[in-house]
């Protein structure tokens, strides 16, 4: 995997802007599956038709990272994805560019190393940084690839009420967080604009089905896609400890309304 220096990140984002660095993962993803599934060689005869897939000033960089996993017979397999990385480094361009052209050499150098496309999609949207990954979690490039290849975010395609978790008769009035079943939704979606992503999916991590439901239902659609996938991903590393802090402070931040009038 081809390491890269962290651009700064954009303050602000045109709609074009975005669409030029959201057009990029879908086509690598797609790639990558071709490759896992009919060999890396099955590329070859697409090349020249990849007009159009992404942005003009991109296009060149696809076109010729592509070719160079498909013709490269250096005996070190490291030598491959350095050379690539030096193309990118002395390009130049604007921020914007670099980024562009440092996602699709990633993205390619994990096609010759036979990654899953699975991975090169969660390796591509660390490029993005924590602001931008929340508007690519919900555009339609995204939901575009997810319709054709399975993994975790393919929650984001679902319809509105599939996000929601499946409610059962388990008690859930002992929760710390069940007091905001007795509250209306004005009051919930008061209280969630001053709550953290991070918090949320802490104070809602051991929370059941009624409980994690009420919050979901009044957030907008960028702020479910996000809670439901660090909600479901196993994976995702969180410290136990923090769950009853995290609980506390959505109470206490309850109260406070509360005793303001608020809600």
């Amino acid at each position: 995997m081809i390491a890269f220096e962290n651009i700064p990140s954009f303050r602000f984002l045109t709609r074009n802007q975005k669409h030029r660095i959201f057009r990029i993962p879908p086509i690598l993803c797609l790639l990558a599956q071709k490759s896992r599934r009919e060999g890396l060689l099955s590329l070859e005869e697409g090349i020249d038709d990849l007009v159009g897939v992404v942005d003009k000033r991109d296009e060149w960089f696809l076109k010729e990272f592509l070719r160079m996993i498909l013709d490269f017979d250096g005996k070190n397999r490291e030598d491959l994805p350095v050379i690539m990385k030096n193309i990118v480094t002395a390009s130049g361009g604007s921020k914007l560019s670099i980024l562009c052209h440092q996602m699709i050499a990633s993205g390619s150098a994990d096609i010759w190393e036979g990654r899953h496309e699975n991975s090169l999609l969660d390796n591509l949207v660390s490029f993005l940084g924590k602001k931008w990954q929340d508007d690519f979690f919900v555009s339609p490039e995204l939901r575009a690839i997810l319709r054709k290849i399975n993994c975790r975010y393919s929650v984001i395609v679902k319809d509105e009420n599939e996000f929601l978790y499946p409610e059962t008769d388990e008690p859930c009035e002992n929760h710390p967080l069940a007091l905001i079943l007795d509250y209306s939704e004005f009051a919930i979606q008061k209280v969630l604009r001053e709550v953290d992503t991070e918090d949320l999916v802490l104070a809602l991590k051991d929370a059941p089905a009624k409980i994690r439901n009420a919050f979901l239902k009044n957030m907008s659609e960028r702020a479910r896609c996000c809670i439901k996938i660090k909600l479901d991903d196993e994976g995702e590393p969180y410290d136990r400890e923090k769950i009853p802090k995290a609980q506390q402070m959505f109470i206490h931040i309850i109260r406070r309304h509360e005793d303001a009038g608020k809600i």
